[in-house]
């Protein structure tokens, strides 16, 4: 798995030579893929730092197809999804 920290998990298969990621709760993605939603926060043990210090990871990693566990598919714009979510965080919680 290329990430694993806080009980945030990706799980990574290869198929094909393209990399599917599961994300589960990490992100939400949007029906456009245009914007993409973060997860919820009120967990006692979240810790936005090290959130936005795993999506930092995860961004400079190749991953061709992603699935959430809320929203559609991102087929052939996973990474640029998992980007937008890094963004969202650093904005949000700067």
């Amino acid at each position: 798995a290329p990430g694993h920290t806080s009980g945030l998990v990706v799980f990574e298969i290869l198929l094909n030579g393209e990399t599917c990621w599961f994300v589960g709760d990490l992100l939400i993605t949007t029906h456009a893929h245009g914007a993409v939603e973060l997860p919820w926060t009120g967990s006692p043990d979240f810790d936005r730092g090290e959130y936005v210090r795993t999506m930092k990871k995860l961004a400079q990693l190749p991953c061709d197809h992603l699935f959430a566990g809320h929203g559609p598919a991102a087929i052939g714009c996973g990474k640029r999804v998992v980007e937008m979510a890094y963004v969202e965080a650093l904005t949000k919680w700067r």
